[in-house]
């Protein structure tokens, strides 16, 4: 098969190893009442003896008689291989890079949004409704035409670019600012699921929080709730470094964790503040502190205080409250090999996005692999990474990408 096919493997013999899952396609077979869950393979692998191959010091088996399901926009077949033998030498390399690249990169897209929505897209700009809000910002991946009509992108609030954009390094290297509509509060409620917080323009063109990022609040939220459900030690206990306005931190604590929430903004820490009040989360256990992220986590590492999950969401440029300089080409690999050496006995996960850096995800992913694997205690996790996306709130929607990821969880 072309390797440009998805290809689904559906093991007909019991799995004698530990259950591998995979997120792109892949068949399911139950067998002895046993769910089967592989990786897809992006190429042929064509197996007639039992193949035994290491992934993070484990072993699983994959079966001599494979089922394979071919798909493709022009045709769709399945076949049963069971008549070439392979040197192993070649398998072994095959599954090795199976297992380095099927799960990745993901496209995350957040649908259970009702307070934003991406309404259209074009002409280097997106509209969006936030709230009873519509506002126009920057984008410069929207190369195609709008769909919407101009009357539609009648705006509350449009960010203008200046002219060239600045050329420091500063988080916001687009530069420009705000037309607002008269009348428009200077902010207003929103929610997610059951959580409450405030939206405002910011001079940075943000909205006072990042939609795409709703799939981590649900991701991380999932391993705090099944950490607590499976009997763990004590309530998860979580770090949250360059914070910003709180809401992965608001949502980890509702989810029934103790966080420790961190930012060198005093700006932002008091927008944290204001969210908690809106949520009613005044008495949650959200530990706020403002200071450098770096120096934070290194007097931790002194302290031998320990978190569970890690979550990072670094400038691509930024200073601390005392002068301190943050360069993510720099300095990032510093600070994960830190924050890992944080993490407990029991841990949950470490997330990692990466916003305005000309860079793939993959260069989040093996950031974050080559740290982890870098200790026993963490190289038997596994690392999936892609992009943050927003999809447009219409037919056959277009897809913009708005940052990268990086997670790491423990082998289950």
């Amino acid at each position: 098969f072309p390797e440009d096919d998805q290809v689904s493997v559906c093991l007909s013999y019991p799995f004698k190893g530990q259950s591998i899952t995979g997120d792109a396609t892949y068949c399911h077979e139950t067998q002895q009442t046993k769910k089967l869950q592989l990786y897809p393979i992006l190429y042929p692998i064509f197996l007639n003896d039992t193949l035994r191959a290491a992934r993070n010091k484990k072993y699983f088996f994959i079966s001599s008689r494979l089922r394979v399901q071919k798909t493709s926009p022009r045709a769709s077949c399945s076949r049963w291989l069971t008549s070439r033998h392979l040197p192993s030498s070649q398998a072994d390399g095959m599954i090795r890079a199976m297992s380095l690249t099927s799960d990745n990169p993901q496209i995350l897209i957040p649908d259970q949004w009702h307070d934003y929505a991406l309404l259209d897209s074009g002409n280097l700009q997106k509209l969006e409704r936030c709230g009873p809000y519509r506002f126009v910002r920057p984008e410069p991946q929207a190369l195609w035409a709008p769909r919407l009509g101009p009357d539609q992108w009648q705006a509350d609030g449009t960010f203008v670019a200046s002219q060239g954009g600045r050329r420091d390094d500063s988080d916001d290297a687009e530069g420009g600012g705000w037309q607002l509509r008269d009348g428009l509060p200077a902010d207003w409620q929103v929610g997610y699921q059951n959580l409450r917080f405030k939206a405002r323009p910011t001079p940075f063109r943000h909205l006072g929080f990042f939609p795409e990022q709703a799939c981590h609040w649900d991701w991380c939220a999932a391993a705090i709730e099944t950490a607590i459900k499976a009997g763990h030690p004590h309530r998860p206990r979580i770090l949250n470094l360059f914070a910003y306005s709180g809401i992965a931190s608001l949502h980890a604590a509702n989810a029934g964790a103790e966080v420790t929430h961190v930012d060198a903004s005093r700006k932002a820490i008091a927008h944290a503040f204001e969210n908690r009040d809106e949520a009613g989360m005044q008495d949650a256990p959200i530990r706020f502190i403002t200071e450098d992220a770096a120096r934070f986590v290194e007097r931790e590492v002194r302290r031998g205080r320990q978190y569970d999950g890690i979550i990072l969401d670094p400038p691509k440029y930024g200073r601390g409250p005392k002068g301190e300089v943050w360069r993510i080409e720099s300095d990032l690999v510093p600070l994960l090999d830190s924050c890992r050496q944080l993490l407990s006995q029991s841990p949950l996960f470490m997330l990692l996005t990466i916003y305005a850096i000309r860079a793939s995800s993959q260069a989040a992913h093996y950031a974050m692999r080559e740290v982890m694997q870098a200790d026993p205690a963490t190289a038997g996790g596994v690392v999936t990474s892609g992009e943050l996306a927003l999809a447009e709130a219409q037919a056959d929607p277009r897809v913009i990408s708005q940052a990268n990821f990086a997670r790491w969880q423990p082998a289950v």
